[in-house]
């Protein structure tokens, strides 16, 4: 049985994005192909609505591009229990309003009891302080946390 992960917006970004000239950003673009080209295979990937509406904002070429990887991966319902459980998320962690999204990329890993939710925002998702106040946010409220990481931590280590 595969791991399930959950595909957040920076990952088709980066994944269809020219090269940056910033080595930062460059080496998150490479890593993410890297992990698109190598490992997705083994995993058994999930997105939703929040980040297909997310991922045609902008640049209509880029735009196109992104939905053309999104509309491969399996997309989960909206529900009642998951928006109730972004909002929760947004208030608790108290995040801009500009971060609503992410707080509903947290609440369908979540709800839907994934195993990771794979982004390369690490300030309201892949965020160490986040990731523990979340776990004990759901451990009382009675959900299972999913590993919030980035492509290179999914990336196997070669043995030897």
């Amino acid at each position: 049985m595969k791991n399930k992960v959950y595909i957040e917006t920076t990952i088709p970004s980066y994944l269809v994005a020219k090269p940056s000239r910033d080595i930062f950003l460059w080496t998150h673009q490479e890593l993410t192909k890297q992990w698109w080209e190598s490992c997705k295979d083994d995993y058994e990937l999930f997105t939703s609505q929040e980040t297909i509406d997310e991922a045609n904002r902008g640049d209509p070429v880029y735009a196109k591009q992104r939905y053309e990887i999104l509309k491969t991966i399996q997309l989960l319902d909206p529900t009642v229990e998951v928006e109730q459980l972004a909002n929760k998320y947004f208030k608790h962690f108290n995040f801009p309003v500009n971060a609503l999204r992410d707080a509903a990329h947290l609440a369908f890993a979540v709800y839907y009891e994934l195993d990771y939710l794979l982004t390369w925002n690490c300030k309201h998702l892949a965020n160490a302080s986040i990731r523990l106040r979340l776990h004990k946010l759901n451990n009382s409220l009675g959900y299972k946390t999913p590993d919030i990481c980035t492509p290179e931590e999914l990336i196997p280590i070669e043995e030897g």
